[in-house]
C-alpha cells in the first residue's frame, strides 16, 4: 500500500487558510473575524485571500526562472536518487534546472529570433 504524502508545515498552513476562507464563504463562520478567532489565523490573511489575493508562492512565481512545480520535480528526483543510494551532485541538479529553462526558451525563440537567452543570466 503506497504511503500517504505528508504535508509540509507551509502546506498545512496554506490548507488551514484555505479552509478558513471556505468556511467564511459557506457560512460556517459568520465573519472573517470569527474565522480568525476560531482558527488562530490572521484576520488580514483570511480577508485578503477571501478577496482574491494569491499565495506568496504563486504571487512570486512569475519572477522565478522555474515554476514551483518544476522545482518540486527536481527536488523529488533528488530525494528518489538519495533513497536509491546515489545522491545527485549539485552540478547535476543545476543541469536539470538548466535543461528545463532551455526547453522554455526553445518554445519562445522561433524562426531564428532570440527573444530570451538564459546563458547571459547564469
Amino acid at each position: 500500500m503506497p504511503r500517504k504524502p505528508t504535508l509540509s508545515e507551509e502546506e498545512r498552513w496554506e490548507q488551514e487558510v484555505e479552509d478558513a476562507v471556505e468556511g467564511v464563504k459557506s457560512g460556517k463562520y459568520s465573519s472573517v473575524r470569527q474565522a480568525a478567532q476560531l482558527t488562530g489565523l490572521s484576520r488580514t490573511t483570511i480577508g485578503e485571500r477571501l478577496h482574491g489575493r494569491p499565495t506568496r508562492r504563486k504571487a512570486h512565481e512569475a519572477n522565478q526562472k522555474l515554476a514551483h512545480v518544476e522545482e518540486d520535480e527536481i527536488a523529488r528526483a533528488a530525494r528518489l536518487a538519495t533513497l536509491a543510494g546515489k545522491p545527485l551532485l549539485p552540478a547535476t541538479l543545476r543541469q536539470m534546472g538548466d535543461g528545463i529553462m532551455k526547453r522554455h526558451v526553445k518554445r519562445v525563440n522561433e524562426n531564428g529570433i532570440v527573444l530570451v537567452d538564459y546563458d547571459s543570466d547564469l
